[in-house]
C-alpha cells in the first residue's frame, strides 16, 4: 500500500470531482472586495516565492487577471521553520452562506475510540488541497503577492465551508466502515481495533479504500500499531480517556496572570480540559470575579489560591471511561448559592464500581443568583442535561442528590412559571430521582468533598449502638392553604416544607364558580391529594 502515501504535491491525484467539489456560492447582496497588497517580511520573501513555485507546478494553484476578488497572502511559520502559505479570505468568508454539514461530535468521537486495544492514527497530505474547486468559482479565490495575481484550482484552507465539504468527502468514501473500524474528523483519520491480532486486517480494508478513491496520507504524520495516542486534544487508551500531558504542564507552569490578556489566555486553557475537572466553576469563582466590567484588576491571595489548588489537581488528573451503551447512567447534582456542579458516572459491568465520564459545573450569572433554591436545582438540571445530551437521550438516567426538590420538580407538575417551562424541556429525557443516602464511591466522595453543600452538621457524640435503645420519629411534613374567588375567577394557593426545610409551592386556576369556603375547601383536598402522591406518611 505504498502508493497511499505521498511526499510531494505531485503524488497527489486528487479526488474525483464525480465524488466531490467544493464550490463558493455568494449571498446575493454582497458584492466583490479587493484588499491593497500588503507589504512582505523581507526575510520571508525567498520562502514566500518557493512555496508559490511549487503551488504552481503541482497545478493547485493559476495565474489570473482581472480577478473581483482580491486578497492578501498570510505567512504562518511552522514549529520546523519552514512557513504555510494562507490567504486572508475572510471577506470571502462574509459573503459565503454556512454549509450546515455537521462536523462529528468530539466527546462522542472520543468516547467511542477509548476502550479499543490498538489504534493507527493517520493525517492526509496537505488534505484540503486533494479536493477540487469548481470551475466558476475558482476566480474568487483570487490573491496578490509582489510576482503577480493568482487563484486556486483546488479547494483552499481558510475558506468558511472547507471543513464541511471535507468532512462530507470522508463520509462518502468510508460510508460503511465509519464507526465501526475507523472515524474521521476533517483530515484526520482513526483505526481502532479490540484485538491486537486484527489491526493489521482492519489496516488494509482502510488502505484498499484510500487507493480506490486516490486519497494520499503524509507519511511523516501518520502513526500504526499503538496502544494509546492522542485524539483531538485527549489521550484514548484502552484503559479509558486522559488528559492531555502538555495541556496540563502548560497550566502547571504559568506563573501568575498579571493583566485581563493573560488571565483570559488562562481561562481558555482550563476550559478545554474542563470536563475532567472536578468542580470547575467554584475552583475559578476567583478568577470569573476579575473578568466582570468594572473591576480592578489585583491578583490577590485568593487569586493564587485557587490557582495553586488547581495545578494540584493537575498533577494527578482521573482518568475518565466512555459510558457503556444500554446501561443506566447516573447524574449526580448539587447546588449552592452561586454555582452548580455535578458529574456523569455509570456502573461498570458486572460490578457496582462506579466510574466517572463528565466532570460538570456552571457558576450562576447574575440575575440567576437572585432565583429561589427550588429554581436554581431546576434550572441546574435543564443545563446539565442540555450540555450532557447527546448522553442522556440514548439511556435511562438517574439522578442522585441530597436535593429534594428535584423529586418533586420530576414527578410532579407545576402549573405555570419558568419551573413550568424547564418541565417540558426536561420532558425528552428519561430522568429518574434516587435520594443520595450515603457515599458509594471514590467518585462521589471526590465530589462532596469539592462541592460540599451548605448545612451545618452536628458533631456525633453519641455512644456507640444507643439506636438500639432510642427511637427517630417519622419526619413531618408542614403545609399552608389558601382559597379565594374574585371576578376574574377561583383560584388556590399552596405551600409543602418538607423535614429538610425546602419550600415546594404550588398554585392553581379553578374552571368551575365557587364561594371563597369552597376554594378553601378545594385547596385542603388537592393538598391532601398532592401529599397520598409524594407518600407522606406524617
Amino acid at each position: 500500500h505504498q502508493e497511499a502515501f505521498a511526499w510531494t504535491y505531485e503524488d497527489m491525484p486528487g479526488l474525483d470531482t464525480k465524488l466531490v467539489e467544493h464550490r463558493l456560492p455568494l449571498k446575493p447582496e454582497c458584492k466583490p472586495i479587493k484588499q491593497k497588497l500588503r507589504k512582505l517580511d523581507p526575510r520571508l520573501e525567498g520562502q514566500v516565492k518557493e512555496g508559490l513555485e511549487d503551488l504552481l507546478k503541482a497545478g493547485f494553484i493559476r495565474t489570473i487577471d482581472y480577478p473581483e476578488w482580491l486578497a492578501n497572502i498570510v505567512v504562518v511559520p511552522k514549529k520546523n521553520g519552514k512557513i504555510r502559505l494562507c490567504i486572508d479570505f475572510r471577506d470571502l468568508n462574509k459573503a459565503t452562506p454556512k454549509d450546515d454539514y455537521p462536523l462529528p461530535n468530539i466527546d462522542l468521537l472520543v468516547d467511542s475510540t477509548a476502550g479499543h486495544a490498538m489504534f493507527s492514527f493517520m493525517d492526509e497530505y496537505s488534505g484540503y488541497n486533494q479536493i477540487k474547486l469548481a470551475a466558476q468559482d475558482q476566480a474568487k479565490t483570487s490573491f496578490t503577492t509582489p510576482w503577480g495575481t493568482f487563484c486556486y484550482t483546488v479547494m483552499p484552507f481558510g475558506l468558511k465551508n472547507a471543513g464541511a465539504t471535507y468532512q462530507r468527502a470522508m463520509a462518502a468514501i468510508f460510508h460503511d466502515q465509519m464507526h465501526q473500524i475507523m472515524d474521521a474528523y476533517v483530515d484526520d483519520l482513526l483505526i481502532k481495533s479490540k484485538t491486537r491480532e486484527n489491526h493489521i486486517n482492519i489496516l488494509s480494508q482502510v488502505f484498499d479504500r484510500l487507493l480506490q478513491y486516490k486519497l494520499r496520507l503524509n507519511p511523516q504524520k501518520c502513526v500504526f500499531g499503538v496502544e494509546s495516542g492522542k485524539l483531538l486534544g485527549f489521550m484514548v487508551s484502552q484503559k479509558g480517556i486522559e488528559m492531555d500531558p502538555s495541556k496540563a504542564k502548560a497550566i502547571i507552569e504559568m506563573s501568575p496572570p498579571t493583566n485581563l490578556k493573560e488571565l483570559r489566555s488562562l481561562q481558555g486553557r482550563i476550559q478545554s480540559i474542563r470536563r475532567f475537572i472536578s468542580n470547575l466553576a467554584m475552583r475559578c469563582e476567583p478568577f470569573n470575579h476579575l473578568l466582570r466590567k468594572g473591576v480592578k484588576f489585583e491578583w490577590g491571595h485568593e487569586c493564587q489560591a485557587s490557582f495553586e489548588k488547581i495545578k494540584k489537581y493537575l498533577l494527578c488528573p482521573p482518568i475518565l471511561k466512555p459510558p457503556i451503551l444500554g446501561e443506566p447512567l447516573l447524574l449526580y447534582i448539587t447546588v449552592n448559592d452561586s454555582a452548580c456542579g455535578g458529574f456523569l458516572a455509570q456502573y461498570e459491568e458486572g460490578c457496582r464500581i462506579e466510574h466517572v465520564i463528565y466532570y460538570i459545573s456552571k457558576t450562576f450569572v447574575q440575575y440567576e443568583k437572585n432565583y429561589s433554591h427550588m429554581e436554581k436545582t431546576c434550572l441546574a438540571l435543564v443545563w446539565m442535561c442540555q450540555k450532557l445530551r447527546h448522553y442522556l437521550l440514548a439511556c435511562e438516567v438517574k439522578i442522585l442528590s441530597k436535593l429534594n426538590p428535584l423529586k418533586y420538580i420530576l414527578e410532579q407538575p407545576f402549573l405555570n412559571g419558568r419551573i413550568a417551562k424547564w418541565q417540558v424541556l426536561l420532558m425528552q429525557y428519561d430522568l429518574e430521582y434516587v435520594s443520595q443516602k450515603s457515599i458509594k464511591g471514590q467518585a462521589i466522595a471526590d465530589q462532596l468533598a469539592d462541592f460540599p453543600l451548605y448545612e451545618e452538621i452536628r458533631t456525633n457524640d453519641d455512644f456507640p449502638d444507643e439506636q438500639i435503645l432510642t427511637t427517630e420519629p417519622e419526619p413531618i411534613w408542614e403545609m399552608y392553604f389558601d382559597g379565594s374567588k374574585s371576578t376574574a375567577g377561583a383560584g388556590i394557593g399552596i405551600l409543602f416544607i418538607t423535614p429538610e426545610r425546602e419550600m415546594i409551592p404550588y398554585s392553581l386556576k379553578l374552571n368551575f364558580s365557587c364561594t371563597h369556603n369552597m376554594a378553601e375547601y378545594e385547596a385542603l383536598i388537592q393538598g391532601l391529594k398532592m401529599l397520598l402522591k409524594f407518600k407522606v406518611q406524617r
